[in-house]
Order: structure tokens, then sequence, then C-alpha cells
């Protein structure tokens, strides 16, 4: 009888412990493993995780030719392609398509390494499902090309939103934005009108309409998306993130998981009970500041990822920071809009000219009064007569604040003389320059 020394016998235990320990990784990989022989391109063996993502059993791959496979045709649709994994100890593709058993386009990841096990070479090939990364990846450089594009604010929320909801296939998705004390809707997509109505607005109210406030005096914001939206977020349990959104795949389970008192906090009862199940509010942020949410919803359990959650909560800060920008931007065009209309609704001739005393600007009446080519014409052009005109406002072309009062005769485009006083002010920048004189005539 044949017996084992001791420290053969360990050596066995030793070879053993390691063959389990790679055969339980190999059967737990959430990447497919593909093991291949070097010389022949014959399957040796697959992992499990790569059986249900191609849709195959496990007898559909063994003691086939890689080529034969046809799931791998950009990869190794022929023996000539096969040749250059033989010959190189390490090949990498970053991005191949790859079609499942049953017609899916999935995008994969390739690594393939050669060693030897007992004296025989061999080609172990991982492939790494990388679809959800890239579609991610488009969405966030579309959301970006959008927000970078010239439009107005709501017809680029309303874009975004569409792209939201055809990228991740999420059947509802809207934006809150901060108006006053409450986060309304600013845009929907998906959801139902009644939903959008009965959930509007987010600030508690009393008995009599009027927002309730906290013991801090801030108006009290119902429901997760208010813990969203006033920071009331916990990284520590499962369900908020270190960002400070919230997501879950089942609202029922996570109701029905979490303790009393979380209950009775304000949680998901009015998207729960409109029948959500996947939910998802992810903060809107300008720097330090929350200025809205972003609102995911789907009546399907199991619809959001780690790695959507992660470029949702990029583009919400992304997303934010441009709404900030664009607000503001509105709100001086509408500024600029209505000092537009009082200045062109003013009965009074309004004219500006630059440091060469040449009309930059006027208003209705001023160019009612002299014509409309006045704009890059020089003031003097205008006048009838000798006068002292220049002379008695040439102080505020050197940076003197007072008003000067002046009175000039001045031809009309019509030919006409006419006496008009003026009262003219200088005209400076951001920095003190002296740019002109702006003056008021009747």
């Amino acid at each position: 009888m044949n017996t084992l020394r001791p420290n053969e016998n360990a050596d066995l235990k030793a070879l053993r412990a390691s063959e389990l320990r790679y055969r339980r990784l190999f059967e737990s990989a959430r990447d497919g493993v593909l093991i291949l022989d070097a010389d022949t391109g014959m399957v040796v063996d697959v992992n499990p995780f790569l059986v249900q993502l191609l849709g195959l059993s496990h007898e559909d791959f063994l003691g086939r030719k890689v080529w034969d496979l046809g799931l791998f045709k950009d990869i190794a649709a022929n023996a000539a392609k096969f040749a250059e994994l033989q010959a190189k100890d390490y090949v990498r593709y970053e991005d191949l398509p790859l079609e499942t058993a049953d017609g899916r386009k999935i995008e994969v990841e390739f690594v393939s390494n050669v060693y030897l096990v007992n004296g025989q070479r061999v080609i172990q090939c991982n492939i790494r499902d990388i679809t959800e990364r890239k579609r991610t990846e488009r969405l966030a450089g579309d959301v970006l090309s959008t927000l970078n594009r010239p439009n107005n604010t709501k017809n680029i929320i309303r874009d975004i939103l569409k792209l939201i909801k055809e990228r991740t296939g999420i059947e509802a998705v809207g934006i809150r934005l901060k108006a006053g004390e409450d986060f309304p809707y600013y845009q929907t997509n998906g959801f139902p009108d009644d939903f959008v109505q009965s959930k509007h607005l987010l600030c508690a109210r009393d008995a009599a309409g009027e927002i309730r406030s906290d013991g801090q005096g801030h108006p009290v914001l119902e429901c997760m998306c208010g813990n969203v939206l006033c920071g009331r977020t916990d990284a520590r349990l499962p369900y908020f993130t270190a960002g400070g959104s919230f997501w879950t795949n089942s609202a029922t389970d996570w109701l029905a998981a979490i303790t009393g008192a979380e209950r009775r906090v304000r949680t998901l009862n009015r998207c729960h009970g409109a029948g959500y199940e996947s939910v998802a509010m992810i903060p809107l942020r300008a720097g330090t500041e929350t200025i809205g949410l972003l609102q995911l919803l789907d009546h399907r359990r199991d619809q959001f990822t780690t790695e959507l959650i992660t470029v949702l909560e990029w583009l919400g800060a992304s997303v934010g920071v441009a709404l900030t920008r664009m607000r503001a931007e509105d709100a001086v065009r509408a500024l600029s809009s209505r000092q537009e209309a009082i200045l062109a609704a003013v009965p009074d001739i309004i004219m500006e000219v630059d440091v060469h005393k040449v009309y930059t600007w006027a208003n209705r009446a001023g160019v009612e009064f002299f014509g409309a080519d006045v704009i890059g014409r020089e003031a003097a052009f205008y006048f009838e007569g000798e006068q002292e005109t220049l002379s008695n406002v040439q102080p505020l072309f050197t940076g003197d604040e007072r008003m000067i009062c002046v009175e000039s005769w001045q031809r009309r485009k019509d030919g006409e003389k006419r006496l008009l006083a003026w009262w003219c002010r200088t005209l400076k920048d951001a920095q003190g320059t002296v740019i002109g004189v702006l003056s008021t005539a009747h």
C-alpha cells in the first residue's frame, strides 16, 4: 500500500484547498468566465454567470470551438482571429457587442489571459457586462449637451426629462423646483394628471390652509421628497446614499421592513399609495443649496441599480448648477424686458452717447425725434446754430457725478428746429471708468 509522507499529505491538502477556493470564486464570480484550450479553441469550462448572461445552458458551451458559438463573432469568429488570442498572453477589448441567445444586444469588456495548468496552455476569458455603464455614460453626455444648448429653461428641462425617461426606461420622471416656501412640480413626464395635481405641493398646511412650521420656523415638507430636500437622510441606512438621495426597488417591502417609529416619520405614503414600487429621489444642488429634486417612479420592481443612482446624483449636481444659472439669466432677461418696456413707454427723449459723443442708444421717443439712423451719428450733427452744449457737459466725460442741465436747439428728422431741455449724467462701468453720458430731453 502506498502511503503519503507527512509533507506530501500537507501539500496535497493545500492543493485541494487552493482548487476549492478557485472553484468557489469561479462559480460565484459576477463576471462571465470562459476557459478555453489554448491549442484547439475548445471550451473547457464556463461559469454560471456567463451561462445566465448569454441565455445558454452549460452543455451548450462544453466541447465546442469558441468560434462555433456564434455569440463571440466579434472576438473569435474564426480560427484566424483565434490565432491572435493564442499568440498573445494578454488581450483586452474595451467595448465589444455581444448578442444573447434571445437576441438581446449587450456591451461587454473582454479580457483574456494565457497561462499553464498542469503543463497545458489554457486561455481564461473574463467577460464583464458593461451595458448599464455605457447606457448611463451616454445619458450623462446627452443631458450635459442639452444643458449647454441655447433655449429657454422650460424647454431644456422638458427635454432632459424625456432623455432620462427614454434612456432608463423608467415609467415616470419629474423635477420639483423651489418656489417661495414650497417645491412644486416644475415639469413632469409620465405622471398621471391626477397624481401631479394632488401631489403638486409638499408643504404641510393647517386647517386654515396656512403653511405649518417646525420648531425652527421652517416649513414642514411632507413625504420622502421632504426628507431629501431638507437633508433628513442617514447614509448608514441602506436606502439613503452618501449624496443624500433615497431609492428603493420595492416600496412595499421597504414599508414592511422599517420600524413603526420610522413609518410615522414622513415616508413613501404618497408614492406607494399610487402603486409605485421602484422609487428614487435625487436632490438637485447648486453648491451647498438644495434647489429642487429629481423624482423617478415606476410601478414595476427592480428598476434601479447602484450604478444608475450614482450617475443620476452626478446629473443632479450638474442640473442644479445649470438651473441656478439659467434661472438667474431668465430673471435678468425678464428685468431687461421690463426696463425696455418702461423706457419705450416714457414720452421723454432718452439718449446715450459714448466718450466720443456718438449716439449709441435711443429710446422710442428719441428715434421718433431724430430718425431711425440716429445711432452711430455724432450728437453735434443735430445741433442748430452755434452753441456751447458740448463744452457745458464736458465735465461729465471726465467723471463729474453732478446732473447737468442744458438747453439746445436741435434738428428734428423732418428738418424742423426744436428747443430741447436736457438733463445729463455720466455713465461708468463696473470699474468706475467713464463710458459715456445718458441724457433725457423734452
